[in-house]
């Protein structure tokens, strides 16, 4: 996130991920960063399981009430806007009905839909891969479907999610 740094990690282009939990020294840091923003959506860019990330951000009740106090503090943070996790699986299986994955379990808790891929994500950038499409749409391909979670729902399930603003989240197959 830019904004806990900005002598140091400074978004000069307008993008980034609106909270990027990746690691400053990985590449994947640096692809998160290359995100264009999208004035519509939170987006949060980082490692994660259906059951949580690499950062500290679980199942457990305390952990996932910190990770959804840190998003209504951002200073993009709207109750309105959706928010997007750009974190592999975060919608995905956990294996028991009973246990609800990430982008569910953080919608039980904020008012917002949650937005996440049932499979991997893959934001890095390779040099010759272009983000946008010739039809105006950024594609960030998980492997599966992205799938929408509102109140500890499932609202929807789609190859491609609009988040609004002229930018379309596309899952290549």
């Amino acid at each position: 996130m830019v904004s806990n740094n900005p002598v140091n990690w400074v978004d000069p282009l307008g993008l980034a991920a609106d909270i990027n939990l990746f690691d400053p020294g990985e590449s994947l840091y640096q692809s998160a960063q290359q995100i264009p923003n999208n004035p519509n959506a939170l987006v949060i860019a980082g490692h994660g399981t259906p059951f949580g990330n690499a950062f500290g951000i679980t199942q457990d009740a305390e952990a996932m009430k910190k990770f959804a106090d840190a998003i209504k503090n951002h200073p993009n943070y709207s109750s309105e806007k959706p928010v997007l996790l750009l974190s592999c699986e975060a919608a995905g299986d956990t294996g028991s009905p009973h246990i609800p994955n990430l982008a569910d379990k953080l919608s039980q808790l904020l008012p917002n839909p949650i937005t996440g891929s049932d499979s991997p994500v893959n934001i890095s950038r390779p040099p010759d891969w272009s983000w946008w499409g010739s039809d105006g749409t950024y594609t960030i391909p998980p492997l599966g479907m992205w799938k929408t979670y509102s109140g500890g729902t499932a609202v929807s399930a789609s190859m491609n999610l609009s988040l609004g603003g002229g930018i379309m989240w596309s899952s290549k197959k």
